[in-house]
């Protein structure tokens, strides 16, 4: 699957383990803006695999909207949400009453411009906070509306950026493309060569990479050529040379993760100096939501339940501006206040389905109630364990 089509990995939550201790309130990344702590709603996913739900918290753990969603997503600027029921999706307001009905094949949340992309029949548009079609669903494939005003889209097999009225600004010519950096220039393959072009869709650096990422914020752009990984500048030059194994994008906070011949991953600086020196492999552990810039600021870069600054000292997640944090270490999800004291968390329990359950900072399960556990586990085998394990519920 080409980077293009990547925009369904934004209903995808980040599922990683990682060990990790907690630390002081003077080492978090973020602070929330105070008019607007615990306006936030934090999306939980609770129950078995095969028929878990998921449902919205407030910062105080307790259940806004119940688990009765297959896909929740957080809540966009226009205060709309969208999610999936029994199999469609639609957009949820903060009271959890669709304001959008639940009838489309597919979607995300909206934009800055107040346009949202839909999937209906097999193809992509746009709709408004009407649910209406602005832009007709002809697109073979899209993502989101960008600062910048430009959507990327697909269009006979080659890659293109339309504007809000759903025409073509930069005509649909490329293999593959990718969404503009903050400096304004994208990576856009041609006759299977990456370069990188610009507003106008003109080539600024000559397609002659076999790889070519997004610029990061320090201006920067990780590039492939001849088997081996450098970064170049937005000249194109090489600022680290093309000498490295394998090698990721510089994040928010200015790392790079790196491979050594030896196999180990590290993280190096602008000049191509280790700051986090070459270990087993923490790569694996951190680099699924740096490459993206997922979340960004003050110089962190972070992931699911963990945030890196440029020393390698670590800090768990903020969620949006819930005023809560969200560390991930020895196998559950726990969330924190701004003193870092235990709110509740999420925890695969084998006594109830072997599904994530939620529990307050004391242990007590939040979720699932005792007189649901039966519907809720679904399978007879999983029936039957839970009747014999009912004294679990005896100690909470």
């Amino acid at each position: 699957m080409s980077r293009s089509h990547s925009f369904c990995y934004h209903l995808i939550a980040f599922l990683l383990i990682v060990l990790l201790s907690a630390c002081s309130e003077s080492e978090t990344p973020f602070r929330a803006d105070a008019e607007n702590v615990g306006a936030a709603l934090i999306p939980v996913y609770l129950g078995p695999d095969s028929t878990r739900k998921c449902a919205y918290l407030n910062a105080k753990g307790e259940f806004v909207i119940e688990p009765t969603l297959d896909i929740c997503t957080d809540f966009a600027a226009n205060g709309l949400a969208v999610v999936k029921k029994d199999g469609k999706y639609g957009f949820i307001n903060t009271q959890g009453k669709f304001v959008i009905a639940p009838k489309l094949e597919g979607a995300l949340n909206f934009a800055a411009n107040g346009l949202a992309l839909a999937l209906k029949n097999g193809k992509r548009g746009f709709i408004n906070t009407q649910g209406e079609f602005v832009i007709a669903p002809t697109l073979e494939a899209a993502m989101s509306f960008a600062d910048n005003g430009l959507a990327l889209a697909l269009k006979n097999g080659k890659y293109g950026f339309i504007n809000a009225q759903g025409e073509f600004v930069i005509a649909p010519e490329f293999e593959i493309v990718d969404d503009f950096a903050a400096n304004g220039l994208a990576a856009a393959m041609e006759n299977g060569k990456y370069g990188y072009i610009n507003i106008q869709g003109e080539f600024v650096i000559a397609p002659r990479f076999e790889y070519a990422g997004i610029f990061a914020i320090n201006g920067l752009a990780r590039v492939k050529e001849k088997e081996e990984t450098g970064y170049i500048n937005i000249h194109g030059e090489y600022v680290i040379t093309p000498r490295l194994r394998d090698a990721g994008d510089f994040a928010a906070n200015g790392l790079a993760p790196v491979k050594t011949e030896r196999g180990a991953w590290g993280y190096i600086n602008a000049e191509g100096e280790f700051v986090i020196a070459p270990d087993v492999n923490p790569y694996e552990i951190f680099h699924a939501g740096f490459h993206a810039n997922r979340f960004k600021g003050d110089g962190w870069a972070c992931t699911y339940g963990l945030c890196i600054n440029a020393k390698g000292e670590s800090a768990p997640e903020p969620i949006g501006t819930s005023g809560l944090f969200r560390i991930v270490k020895n196998g559950r999800t726990e969330y924190l206040n701004a003193q870092q004291e235990l709110v509740f968390f999420e925890e695969s329990d084998s006594s109830v389905c072997y599904m994530r359950i939620l529990n307050n900072a004391t242990g007590k399960t939040l979720w699932p109630h005792q007189n649901n556990i039966t519907r809720i586990c679904d399978e007879a085998k999983t029936k039957e364990r839970i009747k014999q394990n009912l004294w679990w519920w005896d100690h909470l």
